[in-house]
């Protein structure tokens, strides 16, 4: 039942004046469309805040699906991860004594005008996130050269898509493992609120009156733990 719901039919389309209709056609995520909305009137960067299991990683392949963009990476987002697991390194070969780029599928996709998701950002290190801020400026310095390193341009295509269970501000009774990120990093982004597919949980329960119910009823129970702080 819950794999058939989750295919069941609910088509996104979207229309601006200036720029070609953009189809999605599968099981859109609610927040979809909005997104979308806000990459036609050029936003290019998304912080996604929500519960986990709320969607928020699908979204960011559905927008992928949806423009249909040249590539997509997708890169978990831990305290332990690395300026270099983001931007690359410097790699030394040791035969011929040459120094080489290694890059990453984060500038890949950064130069090509794909779909970057940064998942669980405020899982990371704030201090190696900042190497981040200049998105804001449309390029990522990359240790290309041996010496120093080099700007890299944005594609204008390319949409960088963060997912987050709180606001940076740090852990909570709930996310323990979240940490506080810096101001500068969080003021790149347009925050959304990612909340559960009440549709999608009606259709899992039987999609008839009772299952709208018992929905409306888990909402309830819900927003009064999330006011009460009771970890669920």
């Amino acid at each position: 039942m819950i794999e058939e719901s989750v295919k069941s039919f609910r088509e996104v389309v979207i229309r601006v004046p200036t720029l070609r209709q953009v189809e999605f056609k599968g099981r859109a995520h609610p927040k979809l469309a909005e997104i979308l909305k806000y990459v036609a009137m050029g936003e290019r960067f998304f912080l996604l805040v929500g519960p986990a299991a709320t969607g928020k990683s699908t979204i960011a392949g559905q927008v992928a699906e949806a423009l249909k963009t040249p590539a997509y990476a997708a890169l978990a987002v831990t305290a332990t991860l690395q300026r270099e697991d983001l931007l690359g390194c410097r790699a030394h070969n040791l035969t011929t004594g040459q120094v080489n780029y290694r890059g990453t599928p984060i500038v890949e996709a950064w130069e090509k005008g794909g779909v970057i998701c940064l998942d669980e950002v405020d899982r990371g290190d704030a201090n190696t996130l900042c190497c981040l801020n200049s998105i804001e400026q449309g390029c990522l310095y990359v240790p290309r050269a041996a010496d120093e390193g080099g700007p890299v341009a944005k594609s204008d295509k390319a949409i960088v898509i963060a997912t987050a269970n709180t606001y940076g501000t740090g852990a909570n009774r709930t996310y323990a493992g979240a940490n506080q990120l810096d101001a500068a990093f969080l003021d790149r982004w347009r925050v959304i609120e990612v909340g559960y597919d009440r549709d999608l949980e009606v259709a899992i329960c039987g999609g008839d009156s009772l299952a709208k119910d018992c929905v409306t009823y888990l909402a309830a129970c819900r927003d009064r733990a999330d006011k009460a702080s009771i970890r669920r």
